[in-house]
């Protein structure tokens, strides 16, 4: 019997999607705000500052005695770094699709990610999704395509890199799962693996990674000529961001570990809807009627969406059942050991148990 979170009267699983929702819609606009508002041309700079000050960042955490240092191995590298890979491709492809189009364009685009997760769920994991979940998928669709054809701004490379954003996101969520799943069986002789420890994995990867795009983009040569630099407000931007990256992983993490990839995505790109309109509101992006139809249907695909969610379960093929020889904290599924929680900064835990393997509390 897994134990059930609340946190002032709220699911575990309500509290983590806010988290994920509040830090992400913030990033994004700040992203979006030292990208465009400063004229900033150097995007994987900034990447490559997140990461370095998110890695510093849990250094610190280690330092005030919230979780502990990972035990890092060839192996352990070896099974991240395909993790890697997407998380980059992602994060890169975002920042140039984002210097090119809207908030509230990016926001739509994003939906499309949903199908590629959901049928990426249905292929992998033989999830079923009820109806209500197939008619937010279909509004949602409605909703890119009305947007992208009354867009006052069209551009096409950067509709391209958002194309490219959808793909990576939505292997990156697929792929996360398994892989902490891989993790928790070579780790949980050690007490399995947190969050901090699988920040310092994504991170310790990724800067050499950003690294290399920084020399390959030729931003490494005028980085120091970027006017942005010296403007009080980018750099305050761009720190704050960079503790946003830290906490989103954080966050993200905790939120995929109490869903599937599929609600993950859903939740993310339902969150971007308060997030077009604030962005017009800030960026004072250039609108129509129709654009603003598009939006609206975004809201009518978020109702469908909680309505589905509350009044229907996700099935899978197969159930699962708890194994006595897995060891201590761990939960056999069919994707192998999965750690039945993992310990959060504070010392509450989460829940790892997939949806349609989950037990009544």
């Amino acid at each position: 019997m897994t134990v059930s979170h609340h946190y002032l009267g709220m699911s575990e699983e309500l509290v983590s999607g806010l988290c994920f929702c509040v830090t992400s819609a913030v990033m994004t606009l700040l992203n979006k705000a030292a990208l465009s508002a400063f004229h900033f041309t150097a995007p994987t700079s900034l990447l490559c500052f997140q990461c370095t000050l998110t890695l510093l960042l849990v250094g610190l955490s280690y330092l005030l005695g919230f979780g502990r240092p990972p035990a890092l191995s060839l192996r352990l590298l070896r099974l991240w770094l395909p993790v890697n890979v997407l998380f980059v491709g992602m994060v890169w492809s975002s920042f140039y699709a984002l210097r090119g189009i809207s908030v509230a364009m990016v926001t739509v685009l994003k939906n499309l990610t949903n199908f590629l997760v959901i049928f990426g769920d249905l292929y992998f994991f033989g999830k079923r999704y009820s109806t209500g979940v197939w008619a937010t998928l279909l509004l949602m669709l409605a909703s890119a395509l009305a947007a992208a054809a009354t867009d006052l701004a069209f551009d096409g490379p950067s509709y391209a890199w958002q194309m490219a954003n959808n793909v990576f996101t939505a292997a990156y969520s697929l792929w996360l799962r398994g892989v902490i799943s891989q993790m928790s069986i070579i780790t949980h002789k050690q007490g399995g693996t947190d969050e901090l420890g699988m920040v310092v994995y994504n991170n310790l990867l990724s800067i050499p990674m950003v690294l290399a795009l920084v020399f390959a983009t030729g931003e490494a040569g005028r980085l120091w000529k970027e006017p942005a630099l010296l403007h009080p407000s980018f750099q305050a931007a761009a720190v704050v961001s960079a503790l946003l990256s830290f906490l989103i992983s954080i966050a993200s993490m905790w939120f995929l570990s109490c869903t599937t990839a599929t609600m993950f995505s859903l939740v993310g790109s339902l969150n971007k809807i308060p997030l077009a309109i604030v962005g017009m509101l800030l960026f004072k992006a250039p609108t129509s009627t129709n654009n603003v139809m598009s939006v609206l249907i975004g809201l009518a695909a978020g109702v469908v969406f909680a309505h589905a969610k509350a009044t229907s379960t996700v099935q899978g093929d197969s159930s699962s059942s708890r194994d006595g020889t897995s060891g201590p904290g761990v939960f056999k599924s069919r994707s192998g050991d999965l750690p039945i929680y993992f310990s959060v900064p504070g010392g509450s835990s989460i829940n790892l148990l997939p949806d349609g393997e989950q037990q009544q509390q």
